[in-house]
């Protein structure tokens, strides 16, 4: 029998090339914390910083072959959500995120 985790947060690193490349433009900043990189949204609302567990591919499927999971349901992390963004980008915002969580899985499509 297949091992699920139906709760697992991912931060790919396509996205986070892509807020880099274009966070500005929608209002998010990357900042360079002492634990990490952050995203601020709109000046406002700052998340805790990156971990690297949900944010390096290679350390994740270290991870869960360690812990014995067969399959992973990947889902975005709730700091990152948009919330705070306005209607006019958060489109393009949400639609960048989806992508980049559906390339993520589309590397190891039998475990995500």
């Amino acid at each position: 029998m297949a091992t699920y985790d139906v709760h697992a947060h991912c931060i790919p690193a396509t996205f986070r090339d892509w807020l880099a490349a274009h966070g500005s433009k929608v209002g998010v900043d990357i900042l360079d914390t002492p634990r990490g990189p952050a995203a601020r949204f709109a000046d406002k609302v700052t998340t805790a910083p990156f971990r690297d567990d949900i944010t390096d591919f290679d350390l994740r499927m270290e991870k869960i072959d360690g812990m014995g999971i067969d399959v992973q349901v990947l889902a975005g992390w709730i700091d990152l959500t948009g919330y705070e963004l306005p209607r006019a980008v958060a489109s393009e915002y949400t639609r960048a995120h989806n992508d980049a969580l559906a390339e993520e899985a589309a590397r190891a499509p039998e475990r995500f």
